[in-house]
């Protein structure tokens, strides 16, 4: 079973969220006690969902946050399946790309010649590395975004016109190479004696490989690739799933036409009708162009994803929505009100906003730009100090570009320190990558729900921030002592019960007690003959 939820807002939809986890455990379809999975698109959503659920709870407990992709990839539990992943497709590119004879074909020329222009054997190896690096991006991207695509591989040459369809020739070669039977993969299957799967046929394999929740909630999902609206609908026939999702407006949008359709639809033409499968169809000779610029400059991907829910849902949703010029009436609002309600171009011919709400800042480099920044954050908490309200630092966000993140990150920490030392907290980063003491106090947290094995405790016993504190402790002779005392997992004899071993063998405590005494035994093994 599948619920929507829709809002532009997102706090509308941390409510939502946070209603229905209540009424779930109300109505005992959840225990108190089990842990609320949560499926998020990234670390930002993750962050500002924890500290919305602990603000209004009062505390963040039984909630565990998962990345769509590996939520799926996680959910099997048969030893005899794997998912075949980018890394995985990357080492069988490499096989691929180095087999002569495949590279002899004449489809796949355009392969064989980037390869031998190389001027040497060592750029040669740099240039198979990077190209199957690459490629196994495009083909993870191809089995969640294309996979009609790949469907009709098999059964004709190509699918796309030029200039596209000389591309698209020698991937489809390489592509078979992997997946036709008897192939690369095929062959990787009987090496591993385990089945490989793409994530699209997850739950085409058996009905009993995964292991999955009775509720699961996907929040803040704005986009996901095609693929992945057909395993909602699988994991829907096994849990209950509630999908909470933006949508900048309320109104029927599925039809207007965005910046792709109008400028490129028909410059790039399909070889035949069947190809529009591929994408969605749009007619703009019949669409009207008066809805509000943005839906049709941006709105593609938040269409396309509306549209899919839609048809999962059979457009029965929830909608949640907040009337922006509630909050205030700026340019700002009003922006949003005429995209939520899909208001025509020129319906305020008479209104004009003067105000600040909105502001375009021209700067010559990142430098500049991060200075600007901050110097509008300080003019802004002066003018609401001016005004006799108070803005804290932690209601203002800096959104950066992706591509160019580390980049704003370091001006930033250095830029906000010398501007009146402006305090701030970047939230897209991993603690642990920054903080070792939080990774040591990680591991600590997590040893008594582990299975006490040589790697989790020695991960912790090893850590800097532990060996610090202890004086003359040598790590590796602690490796060298789990060794030669066969210490392998359990903390103790109740570890090991209802299991073959009849023994007190392979955990700690056994470990431990030949470890101390021993220091106190003498003979010739211990090297003292008294």
């Amino acid at each position: 079973m599948i619920r929507l939820w829709y809002s532009n807002h997102l706090e509308e939809l941390v409510g939502a969220l946070l209603d229905n986890v209540r009424a779930l455990r109300a109505a005992g379809a959840t225990d108190p006690f089990d842990v609320t999975t949560v499926i998020v698109p990234n670390r930002n959503i993750a962050t500002f969902l924890k500290f919305e659920i602990a603000r209004r709870s009062g505390i963040l407990a039984n909630f565990r946050f998962e990345y769509l992709y590996r939520f799926f990839r996680d959910a099997i539990v048969d030893d005899d399946l794997q998912i075949l992943g980018r890394d995985d497709l990357h080492t069988l590119l490499l096989d691929v790309l180095q087999d002569q004879a495949f590279l002899a074909r004449s489809e796949v020329d355009a392969v064989r010649s980037y390869l031998d222009a190389a001027s040497n054997p060592d750029a040669r190896h740099r240039r198979i590395w990077q190209l199957g690096s690459e490629l196994a991006k495009v083909f993870e991207e191809y089995t969640l975004s294309r996979p009609r695509m790949l469907e009709l591989w098999p059964k004709r040459q190509v699918v796309t016109a030029e200039p596209f369809a000389s591309t698209e020739r020698w991937q489809r070669q390489v592509w078979l190479e992997l997946f036709r039977r008897g192939g690369r993969v095929d062959a990787a299957s009987a090496r591993v004696g385990r089945r490989l799967l793409l994530m699209p046929d997850l739950f085409d394999a058996s009905s009993a490989v995964v292991d999955i929740p009775a509720q699961v909630h996907v929040f803040g999902l704005s986009y996901v690739a095609r693929s992945f609206y057909k395993l909602f609908g699988n994991l829907s026939e096994r849990a209950h799933v509630l999908i909470y999702t933006l949508n900048p407006c309320m109104e029927y949008w599925e039809d207007v036409p965005s910046g792709w359709n109008v400028g490129h639809a028909r410059k790039w033409g399909r070889r035949d009708a069947e190809q529009s499968m591929l994408r969605f169809a749009i007619d703009e000779d019949v669409v009207a162009d008066d809805s509000p610029p943005a839906l049709r400059a941006w709105g593609r991907p938040g269409r396309d994803n509306i549209h899919m829910l839609n048809m999962l849902t059979e457009c029965d949703f929830a909608g949640v929505f907040a009337d922006p010029v509630a909050a205030g009436d700026t340019l700002l609002h009003r922006l949003q009100r005429d995209i939520l309600v899909r208001q025509p171009v020129g319906a305020h011919p008479d209104r004009r906003y003067e105000d600040d709400s909105v502001t375009v800042l021209a700067c010559p480099n990142v430098q500049r730009e991060v200075e600007v920044v901050a110097n509008e954050i300080l003019a802004l908490k002066q003018r609401y100090a001016d005004a006799g309200e108070r803005l804290d630092f932690h209601d203002v966000a800096v959104i950066v570009n992706d591509a160019e993140r580390d980049a704003y990150q370091a001006r930033i920490r250095s830029v906000f320190q010398a501007t009146h030392d402006i305090p701030h907290n970047i939230i897209d980063i991993t603690a642990s990558a920054h903080r070792r003491y939080v990774e040591a106090v990680e591991l600590l947290i997590a040893l008594p729900f582990g299975r006490f094995t040589r790697r989790e405790l020695l991960r912790l016993l090893t850590h800097d921030n532990v060996v610090a504190g202890c004086e003359g402790v040598d790590p590796a002779t602690w490796e060298r002592w789990c060794q030669e005392l066969n210490i392998l997992h359990g903390a103790d004899d109740a570890d090991h019960e209802g299991t073959y071993i009849d023994k007190s063998l392979y955990h700690w405590d056994q470990g431990l007690k030949r470890l101390v005494l021993g220091s106190f035994m003498t003979g010739g093994i211990a090297g003292d003959e008294r």
